[in-house]
């Protein structure tokens, strides 16, 4: 019996992009010989079998104390750890310790600084941002990859990028630590080397110097990191060594599935979904509603700047403008099915797995280049720009030309039957269990 840790919790409120993937993979796989344990609040969405255990998290701030714990039992393969500090503390005794376990984790944007942000940025041959984070978080995440055996990237610019500051580490899987990158976080000195790596501007998720070291020192120690774009993994090579492969994030095209009745009302409806904080730039999206009345303009998902925003949009009396707060899947998809268009005004970004679950939805994306999301092909089910004009300017062909926007949603729902969970889990599945020869 092969004995896993997802250190991930399943609680069915539990919505967050990497809990959401956690839960998708472990109810769809399949093998026999695997015993699971994962973690829980207060309302896991499994039961308790033979082939899963749930540990329950204690309350308050203990919870921390309880995750580490569960790291210090005995497992063949520890999977898709987080970069908390419990996270950190529980794979340094993994890594001491239980020298005969593997773990393997995913990259799934970058996290950096300015010099980061420069550094990709000569890589990929565009702009590239970092998803800024603490420098702790910074340091667990090279400490994870630079450790790593081997890395797997969700795309090939992550990919090409994970190469590029890791190295070349893709069959060196005999140390027995695989680890992952989860996002892509850095300060400006992260940010330049990244640029100088991927050729064009990289920008960083900005976090505090704590949290990069976190992250730095969670990747810096993994023997394989599994990324989600090449690019990932090729900006992820360059700083932890090549120990990266590539694996796509799935879609529950049950749940985000296009429209099947035409809508009544020609009023056409632009849509983004995210975290309303700084790094996803609302105040974009807020300039796009005031350019373009003619249009309504919807944001969902809660933050910091949630508040903020709703009073700006007063204050301005835009009426074509609503910031709606979070919403659950189902109730996510329904709104992408009413609507027209989807635009993400962030630079700095992974795979966002939101337009993934938007071209499900029959909806044309629109979105930055600076990560090389695979999710659009410019052109073909939306558009890929590299500025705030060329932005406005997609956003008025797509406006005024409802063939158009057919056209390219329908593309995009061709495009997401190769994002089915249900054959993508059995290939994490596959690639999660062959580095422990199972």
């Amino acid at each position: 019996m092969v004995r896993i840790l997802i250190p991930r919790t399943v609680d069915v409120w539990a919505n967050n992009a990497q809990n959401l993937n956690a839960k998708s993979m472990i109810s769809r796989w399949r093998s026999k010989n695997v015993h699971i344990t994962v973690c829980y609040h207060d309302d896991p969405l499994f039961r308790p079998s033979t082939r899963l255990r749930l540990v329950k998290l204690w309350p308050w701030r203990f919870w921390r104390l309880r995750l580490f714990l569960a790291y210090i039992k005995k497992y063949d393969l520890i999977f898709y750890p987080g970069v908390d500090v419990a996270d950190y503390w529980g794979i340094k005794f993994t890594k001491l310790f239980r020298k005969r376990t593997k773990i393997v984790a995913t990259l799934e944007g970058l996290v950096g600084d300015a010099s980061r942000d420069m550094e990709y940025t000569a890589v990929a041959g565009h702009p590239v941002t970092c998803h800024k984070v603490p420098k702790q978080i910074l340091r667990r995440v090279d400490y994870v990859l630079t450790a790593a055996d081997q890395i797997i990237a969700i795309s090939s610019f992550l990919a090409k990028i994970g190469r590029s500051r890791y190295g070349d580490k893709t069959n060196a899987l005999q140390l027995g630590y695989d680890g992952s990158i989860f996002f892509h976080v850095g300060d400006e000195d992260r940010e330049s080397f990244y640029t100088e790596a991927a050729g064009h501007p990289v920008y960083c998720q900005r976090v505090s110097p704590k949290t990069l070291r976190r992250v730095d020192g969670i990747l810096h120690a993994a023997d394989h990191v599994i990324a989600i774009s090449p690019f990932l993994a090729r900006m992820g090579s360059l700083r932890y060594g090549d120990k990266f492969s590539v694996l796509p994030l799935g879609v529950d095209t049950a749940n985000y599935r296009p429209s099947t009745s035409e809508r009544c009302d020609h009023r056409p409806v632009v849509v983004t979904a995210g975290t309303v904080y700084p790094g996803k730039r609302p105040d974009t999206f807020l300039q796009l509603a005031q350019k373009f009345p003619e249009a309504a303009f919807r944001w969902f998902g809660a933050g910091d700047m949630l508040e903020q925003m709703r009073a700006k949009v007063r204050e301005l009396g835009l009426h074509n403008l609503h910031f709606a707060g979070p919403l659950s899947p189902q109730a996510l998809a329904e709104e992408f099915r009413k609507a027209d268009i989807f635009v993400l005004p962030s630079k700095s970004e992974g795979v966002p797995k939101v337009t993934q679950e938007a071209a499900a939805c029959g909806l044309p994306v629109v979105l930055f280049g600076f990560y090389e999301a695979p999710s659009v092909v410019d052109g073909e089910n939306g558009y890929v720009v590299w500025n705030d004009e060329e932005l406005m300017d997609r956003l008025i062909n797509l406006l005024g030309d409802v063939e158009l926007r057919r056209r390219m949603g329908d593309k995009g729902v061709a495009m997401a039957q190769d994002w089915e969970w249900s054959s993508l889990s059995q290939k994490w599945e596959r690639g999660v269990l062959s580095h422990i020869g199972a």
